[in-house]
């Protein structure tokens, strides 16, 4: 039996942890780390078939990585650096439910505008803007459970999230012992999400 169309848009908030990590050639003795840092937004759920919306989710996301150098003498790299992106990004996915709505699979682009930028030694911070694009433009794929059905609807979700595009901008410091001219962001999110049904 197929469950009726959903009459209802659907207004929510998410939260959640994001696990990020570059990846691409990076200059000679480094190793990028994973980072972890926030996601925060905000959403709403259009129906548009049978078990399937399309969900438009702007949030403020933090990416990045650390960065280590390897150390003559040392059997590990030493993490130095770390880089943190700043992100108002505003994922467009396509959500499919199954098991009467227990759960969903969900799919789609995530268009990142950058909002600051930082390099970190530990001690002192340096803004590091212009060593990126201000777009970053990813595919998401994700799997998730309603926690709780009734209102408000609580579920719990598992995001992977890849770069399409060059996330440096390579012309800026052509010389930089930093960073790689060209690397992509990855990243795991851990999402919490509250959703009420509004419409009728």
């Amino acid at each position: 039996m197929t469950s009726p169309l959903p009459a209802q848009v659907s207004l929510g908030a998410y939260g959640g942890i994001n696990r990020s990590e570059l990846s691409g050639d990076g200059p000679p003795k480094t190793k990028y780390r994973q980072r972890r840092g926030g996601v925060l937004g905000v959403f709403a759920d259009f129906p548009v078939a049978t078990d399937v919306v399309i969900s438009l989710q702007p949030s403020f996301a933090r990416r990045g990585a650390g960065i280590a150098f390897e150390i003559e003498g040392e059997r590990e790299a030493r993490d130095s650096l770390n880089l943190r992106l700043d992100y108002l990004s505003i994922p467009v996915l396509m959500k499919i439910y199954a098991g009467h709505r227990r759960t969903f699979v969900t799919g789609g682009v995530d268009v990142g505008f950058l909002t600051d930028a930082s390099i970190d030694d530990g001690v002192n911070s340096e803004d590091a803007t212009d060593l990126m694009r201000n777009i970053d433009i990813a595919a998401v794929f994700g799997l998730g459970v309603a926690i709780v059905k009734r209102q408000p609807e609580i579920t719990l979700e598992l995001r992977y999230t890849q770069s399409f595009v060059n996330v440096a901008n390579p012309e800026s410091d052509p010389e930089s012992e930093s960073l790689p001219q060209r690397f992509r962001s990855t990243g795991l999110q851990l999402l919490l999400g509250v959703m009420f049904a509004v419409g009728r």
